[in-house]
This record gives structure tokens, C-alpha cells and sequence, in this order.
């Protein structure tokens, strides 16, 4: 059965007002996804494999641990999408979207927090909401790439970019600044930096040399910080932003840079990142759960997965403030700097969606633009930002292609996999989300989790380390607690249900 796709004109609330939004662009849906799932032999999967598959999985959450706590007891959920040649051959959900136990939400303490006993429990029964394939999941760092880079291929596309490897100023007027003393690696020594010099294809390959996570939202007075006010965001990233290296001379992961390809958007086109996107590319492919902010657009609470069981607080261990979360995120995005600074839209994370409405745009990408009659943007593009790129600092290194990442070195394996093969490439997000697009096999995966929505694996000394992003997937026959491996454990057992 094909998937029928209606593209309407839509009114979207999107910031302080209503937009109406016309899609003029019509895709024809007898060339987007087919529903194959219960035939997927049809394109050389095994059903078994993928069956069995769908055991694994239930049983990792169902499983009770028995290790250094007692309070969790499984992964809270799980959406995955295989597709091939356009033809989904499993899509499905598993698992509960809000399972765990906040405790007492007027707690202002750890001690007091787990005086109470019930923090990182079990919700009752009736309490927990069960995760189906329309539940929203908080996307994380794949907003990169399924908001800002189809964003700006997009604009290439529509010649509103003419090269990424354009200034930067050239866009964004206030983007003149003159740096001294900014190492440089390569040479050892220091040099003075204009930064009205750095490019676009620098901040997308993450090579710009700023520093990659300024604390933007954890000022000591609460009245300094413009809290969910994105007008002012370019002028209060730019009073943090401060280079730690010579642009193109280092390549380190950062969030800062694709804060700036959000402010990039809205100077090229006047529009916020969200609204381009919606208008550009979510609308005319017919995405009904691809969203930021879904609690303005339409969604409920108990329509999202929650993430982090106390806020942004990693149970008090960040120093609580006027305004931050204390309680169960759910329906919010989870990133600091995109919700207290941007007001839930940035270019770096804020971006919800499913697995099956993000495996429409993994597909978009694989096909090099073109996806049923809509094309945003075409192979050249695509070929540009898909080839590997060394690391200035190690030519061994293939971590990234510009934005996304790459399959190329071995860096990437924990979410690629080591099945798949050296031309892959997708990203991954902090809350537990994985994407993978394998051009030689014309395939893509989408596994989309809220393993932050546990507690933190050891309280005392690692304020970042969640449960669930440690939580064991058997890999050949072994335990795998490594950070994500997630990704990696069952992007393999997809390969290996795939007979090619």
C-alpha cells in the first residue's frame, strides 16, 4: 500500500504570530515511500531476521537490570524506519515515551530528591504513556541536518547562497571582529584573526574555531541572559563567541556554529529557521510530525517522548536558577541554549519528528534532492556536502563531510555500524537518535530513542553519563554499555537481516 500524502495550505503558528504558508510545490505520491513491511523480501530483507529484530528489542526494554541501581529497570523507548528503494520494510515503536519517575517536583535538592524513594522509579501503570510510531521525539544535534543542512542545500539550490565557500560576512553584517593571540596548530604559534574572513563551509565542517559549547543560558544573574527572546540572539551569541584556534586549522564538534547557520537563514531570507524549513521542504513532502515547538503546533504533552527526568538540572548537579526546568521535559526540546536562548528554534537542535516523517527527508537526501515532483536541491549539492573531508589536524581522520558526518574513517561507527559500507553517512543526537543513509544500497535508518529519560548512571561522578544511554544492548554475545552504541548494535543486526 503506497502512503498516500495530501498537501494542503496550512496556517502554522510558529513565534509570536499565525503565518499562513501556501505550498505551491505538489509531490505526487506515487513516487514517495511504499509500505513493504510485509513484504520485504521483495527487496532482499529476511523477514525473520527483522522479526526476531523486534524481539531484541522488546526484550531490552522489558528486561530488568540488575546492576549498580535498582531504579531503573529497561530503555524507556525506541521508533525505528528501515527503508529501501523507497519501500519501508519495517517501521515500528517499542517501549514507553514517559516511563520513569520524576519524584517529589517541589524538591530543591538531591538529598531531599531521593529522600522521598521514588525518583527513577517505575510510574505507575496507568501513569505511563506507550510510545507509538507517531510519537514525537526531540531530535537533538540531527536538527543539523534535517533542519540547517537541507536549509542551506536548499538555498544553494535556489541560488540565495552562491558557495559555501562564501564569508560569512557577507551574509551577516554584524560578523566583523578582530581577534588576537588565536592559536594556531598547525604552526605553533598565534596570529590575529578577522573574522569577517571565516566561511560558510567552515562552520558547517565544524572548522571555524570557535568554541564549541559556550554556557550561553548559565549566566549568574538570571536578568542578564534575554530568556527566550530569539531576536537577540545574534547579539548574545556574538558577545560569547571567542576563537580557541585558526579557522581551518582545527576541527572540533560544535554546536555554536550551527547556532549561526539558524542566524545565517534569517538574514539571507528574513524568516526564522523553523518557518523556512516548514515553507521550503516539510510542507511540500506532506509532514504532518515534523515540528519545533510541538506544543504550539498543535501537539500534546503525552504526543512526545520525555526526555530528562529533572529538567536541565542533571539532578542539581547544574546550579539551579530563576527560570531553568526543574521537572520532567516532555514536549519541550531538552537543549539549554535553544530553549531558554532561541525560544525552542535553532539551527543546532529543537527540531521533533518520527521515524517514518525523518526517513521521508533521509530519502530526500539520498535521492539527491528529488523526491516525487519536488526538488530542492540537486546532485552537484549533494555530491559537495557528502564528500569526506580530512581533519586539518590528522588527513587520516574522515569524521565529517561538510555537516554531516561520514563513514569514510572509523570514527562513526558506534552509530553507523561496522556492517555498513565506507560511503555512509547520516548524524546522531544527544538525546538518543540515530540516522544512517547508505547510498550504495540505497537504504536509510532511523532509530529514534529518549534514552536521556532515565536517571544518570553514576549521580557522583559524571553529570552527563544517563542510565539509558548506557544501558546494554548484546552485541555478539557481549554486554554494550559504551555511550551510544545503540546505533551501532542495531544498525548491524539490520545489515545482517538485509541478504545482499
Amino acid at each position: 500500500m503506497k502512503l498516500r500524502i495530501k498537501l494542503i495550505t496550512s496556517i502554522l503558528f510558529i513565534g509570536s504570530g499565525v503565518v499562513p504558508i501556501l505550498c505551491n510545490t505538489s509531490c505526487s505520491s506515487n513516487e514517495l515511500l511504499q509500505d513493504y513491511t510485509n513484504n520485504p523480501e521483495a527487496v532482499g530483507f529476511d523477514s525473520a531476521k527483522l522479526n526476531s529484530l523486534s524481539d531484541y528489542i522488546q526484550n531490552r526494554i522489558d528486561t530488568e537490570v540488575n546492576g549498580t541501581t535498582s531504579r531503573c529497570y529497561g530503555f524507556p523507548s525506541l521508533q525505528m524506519c528501515v527503508v529501501k528503494d523507497k519501500k519501508v520494510v519495517y517501521d515500528r515503536a517499542f517501549g514507553q515515551s514517559l516511563k520513569y519517575d520524576q519524584g517529589n517536583p517541589d524538591a530543591t535538592s538531591w538529598s531531599e530528591l531521593v529522600a522521598e524513594g521514588k525518583y527513577g522509579q517505575l510510574l505507575p501503570a496507568d501513569k505511563q504513556i506507550q510510545a507509538n510510531r507517531n510519537t514525537l521525539y526531540d531530535l537533538a544535534s540531527n536538527t543539523k541536518m534535517y533542519a540547517s543542512m537541507l536549509a542551506i542545500q536548499n538555498l544553494l539550490y535556489r541560488k540565495k547562497i552562491g558557495s559555501l565557500d562564501d564569508k560569512l560576512s557577507k551574509y551577516i553584517s554584524k560578523f566583523h571582529k578582530t581577534q588576537t593571540n588565536v592559536p594556531n596548530g598547525e604552526t605553533g604559534q598565534v596570529e590575529t584573526v578577522h573574522w569577517e574572513n571565516i566561511t560558510i563551509r567552515q562552520i558547517l565542517c565544524h572548522e571555524a574555531g570557535f568554541t564549541p559549547t559556550p554556557s550561553i543560558f548559565v549566566d549568574t544573574t538570571p536578568d542578564s541572559r534575554p530568556l527566550r527572546d530569539p531576536d537577540k540572539a545574534l547579539d548574545y551569541i556574538l558577545d560569547y563567541l571567542n576563537l580557541e584556534a585558526v579557522p581551518g586549522t582545527r576541527q572540533k564538534y560544535s554546536d555554536v556554529d550551527f547556532m549561526l547557520v539558524a542566524i545565517l537563514v534569517k538574514e539571507i531570507t528574513g524568516m526564522y529557521i523553523d518557518k523556512y524549513c516548514y515553507q521550503y521542504i516539510y510542507n511540500p513532502l506532506g509532514l504532518k510530525h515534523t515540528t519545533f515547538n510541538p506544543l504550539t503546533h498543535g501537539f500534546k504533552k503525552q504526543d512526545c517522548a520525555a526526555t530528562e527526568l529533572r529538567g536541565n538540572t542533571r539532578e542539581f548537579q547544574v546550579k539551579t536558577q530563576a527560570g531553568i526546568r526543574p521537572t520532567t521535559i516532555q514536549g519541550e526540546v531538552h537543549d539549554e541554549v535553544a530553549y531558554y536562548v532561541m525560544k525552542g528554534v535553532s539551527g543546532h537542535a529543537g527540531l521533533f519528528s518520527t521515524a517514518s516523517d525523518l526517513s521521508v527527508l533521509m530519502n530526500l537526501m539520498l535521492y539527491r534532492g528529488e523526491l516525487g515532483n519536488c526538488k530542492m536541491f540537486d546532485s552537484p549539492i549533494y555530491n559537495d556536502v557528502t564528500q569526506p573531508r580530512p581533519n586539518p589536524e590528522d588527513p587520516n581522520d574522515y569524521e565529517f563531510a561538510t555537516g554531516w558526518k561520514t563513514n569514510f574513517g572509523d570514527d562513526n561507527h558506534y552509530f553507523l555500524g561496522t556492517r555498513s559500507p565506507k560511503e555512509a553517512f547520516g548524524h546522531d543526537g544527544w538525546t538518543g537518535t540515530f540516522t544512517l543513509i547508505d547510498p550504495v544500497n540505497n537504504l536509510t535508518i532511523c532509530i529514534l530513542t529518549n534514552a536521556i529519560h532515565t536517571i544518570l548512571y553514576d549521580h557522583d561522578s559524571h553529570g552527563n553519563l544517563f542510565f539509558g544511554k548506557q544501558y546494554y544492548f548484546l552485541y555478539d554475545g557481549q554486554k554494550t554499555f559504551a555511550g551510544s552504541r545503540i546505533g551501532q548494535v542495531l544498525c548491524d543486526l539490520i545489515y545482517e537481516a538485509f541478504n545482499h
